[in-house]
């Protein structure tokens, strides 16, 4: 089966990174950090520090998999550009948590259009 969620680019070091949210990446990030919804919230509040931030992009970006950039590399991308990097993490648990196969039409696909008004 495919992965019909977004993908949410990192660019790190000047590469870019092309990610989606699988399973897999969020339950570690979970173990890590704690419940997907509560991290989101806090993400999207601001309330996730530089440091917590770089470890969770470090996770979406493969850890220690071959191929993924070093955690030092990580921190010093966010280090320098942490506004961005915190919204990527909220833009990447926001759609981990979003239903891909959601009407986000104005309603009418569902019957409650203004037919008879």
């Amino acid at each position: 089966m495919s992965n019909p969620r977004a993908e949410v680019v990192f660019t790190i070091a000047g590469e870019e990174y092309r990610r989606r949210p699988t399973f897999g990446v969020i339950a570690a990030i979970e173990r890590g950090h704690g419940a997907i919804m509560p991290l989101l919230h806090r993400a999207l509040a601001k309330g996730v520090g530089i440091g917590e931030t770089a470890q969770i992009t470090h996770t979406i970006l493969g850890g220690k998999e071959k191929g993924a950039p070093k955690l030092s590399v990580v921190q010093e991308e966010v280090f320098e550009n942490y506004a961005r990097a915190l919204g990527r993490v909220a833009d990447f648990l926001a759609e981990a948590v979003t239903d891909p196969n959601a009407d986000t039409g104005d309603g009418e696909a569902d019957g409650e259009g203004d037919e008879g008004n």
